[in-house]
């Protein structure tokens, strides 16, 4: 199964689109940056692969990503990491892949364990 870009048209759909755990394939689709009002965005632990799309820097009310245990790769882009507050959010990704400086939580070798970068410089970035 892979993740429909029909998705896209739910752009009143605010608090969450949970699809992890569920064996998608395939690449995230762009259309996911038309859900402007979601605040969680989970797709970890499934087997989508690609780059991870530009247009997830458009969902302005973004707090959690999960991204964790995929075949993701690249640098999370910029316009995602502009989302990234201090005080809300919550970024999982695979680190040793996905060049991530605005991840708090970094999973490696397609495991749900995870460590946060930040523990001994800034451990309040460390709650979930």
């Amino acid at each position: 199964w892979t993740i429909p870009s029909q998705l896209g048209q739910l752009t009143e759909l605010k608090d969450g689109l949970g699809l992890s755990n569920n064996l998608l394939v395939g690449e995230i689709p762009s259309e996911l940056g038309r859900l402007y009002r979601l605040q969680n965005l989970l797709l970890g632990n499934n087997k989508l692969r690609g780059t991870i799309p530009l247009s997830l820097g458009s969902i302005s009310q973004l707090r959690t990503l999960r991204l964790e245990a995929n075949n993701l790769f690249g640098t999370m882009p910029s316009s995602v990491c502009a989302k990234f507050s201090r005080d809300f959010s919550t970024f999982y990704a695979d680190c040793a892949e996905v060049d991530c400086p605005c991840c708090n939580f970094c999973c490696s070798d397609g495991s749900s364990e995870c460590t946060c970068p930040f523990e001994e410089t800034d451990p309040i970035l460390c709650i979930p």
